[in-house]
């Protein structure tokens, strides 16, 4: 599965959302071995699976349609957190990773828990609040009580299953260097 494409272009609706939810599983079985199945469902609707980082639980967020800013198909890398908590500053790291890629992107989301609450019980699904790059996330940083996602968005759109591997493992020894 290694040359597993996420997309292919023409393909239909079904047969492109089925390629990219097998790369994803294939990803995760890969990622994180030990734990199956462990494929889940966001409070906002998002396929994800969960890793050991150097800073806690890694998400991997699979977002086959577009995702606020972001077009598809992509992943997230998440660090969901609170930011006063936090001892290094993510966005730092995750600029440095993303600077020189025009596919990745540093970001942050977030809804309160009142705010999923209110739009479960109007049977919808509740708005996330988008921020964008270091200096906006930097800015909302005593606003926010938690951030639901935090971390690098980047397309998979010309990526195979063990190129996105590969990737996700050299994030994750650049983290495990930055925090050291």
């Amino acid at each position: 599965m290694d040359n597993w494409n996420f997309y292919e272009e023409g393909e239909s609706p079904r047969n492109f959302l089925a390629r990219f939810l097998i790369a994803v599983d294939e990803l995760r079985a890969r990622l994180n071995p030990g734990v199956y199945p462990n494929l889940e469902i966001s409070d906002e609707g998002h396929v994800w699976f969960n890793m050991p980082s150097p800073l806690g639980l890694l998400e991997v967020f699979a977002f086959p349609y577009e995702f606020e800013y972001f077009s598809a198909p992509g992943l997230a890398l998440s660090l969901p957190h609170n930011p006063e908590n936090t001892k290094v500053d993510l966005a730092e790291i995750f600029c440095e990773i993303a600077i020189n890629s025009s596919d990745m992107h540093v970001f942050a989301a977030y809804a309160s828990a009142q705010e999923t609450i209110k739009a479960y019980s109007e049977n919808k699904l509740p708005e996330l609040h988008f921020l964008k790059g270091k200096r906006e996330i930097s800015d909302y940083r005593d606003e926010v009580d938690f951030f639901n996602y935090s971390g690098l968005w980047f397309s998979v759109k010309e990526r195979n299953v063990l190129s996105v591997e590969i990737f996700i493992k050299e994030v994750l020894s650049y983290i495990e260097k930055s925090v050291e």
